[in-house]
């Protein structure tokens, strides 16, 4: 999408998560590496292993509850003079050869704890065998034919109704 439909990625939360990452490591570097010798070190050990374990946890509240299953944010659309920015989602789940892109809008969260009006997004699902040959290579370029269509629909408003299945099949609102 970065690419082929002239989108910025917002990095926001990757870097706020990245830093938290860093203080993580640097309270286990600490933990590790102190010059103290042992039994002396046993308040600085817990105070280390207790702000990773706080830290670590914080990240996977982010991951849970922000992040969710989003691959990709991204700022705000300008050629189409678009003031939310789009978030990018993902589902390919195990055992099985279909994959499932939704792009929605970066507020739909909220939109949904509220229930204002409907949420809107485009999904689009493939099978992962559309994209490659009979002997193992990825068609790129196919991909990115596949994913810009799905990016054109959301541009177009052609906006998909709700269902309770994020991998289900899409089915678009009828105009």
């Amino acid at each position: 999408l970065i690419t082929t439909c002239d989108l910025k990625e917002n990095h926001h939360l990757g870097n706020i998560k990245l830093i938290l990452m860093a203080v993580a490591c640097a309270f286990a570097s600490v933990a590790q590496f102190a010059p103290v010798p042992f039994p002396e070190n046993r308040p600085l050990l817990g105070v280390c292993g207790t702000m990773y374990f706080i830290i670590s946890g914080i990240l996977q509240l982010i991951l849970w509850f922000v992040d969710e299953d989003a691959i990709m944010i991204t700022y705000p659309d300008e050629s189409i003079k678009e003031t939310k920015g789009l978030r990018v989602r993902t589902v390919f789940p195990r055992y099985t050869e279909f994959f499932t892109l939704m792009l929605e809008y970066e507020d739909n969260k909220e939109l949904k704890k509220k229930c204002e009006k409907p949420v809107e997004f485009v999904k689009e699902t493939w099978s992962v065998g559309n994209f490659f040959d009979v002997d193992g290579y990825f068609d790129a370029a196919g991909f990115d034919k596949a994913v810009s269509g799905v990016y054109e629909r959301f541009k177009k408003k052609q906006f998909d109704v709700e269902d309770d299945d994020f991998t289900g099949s899409n089915k678009q609102k009828k105009d």
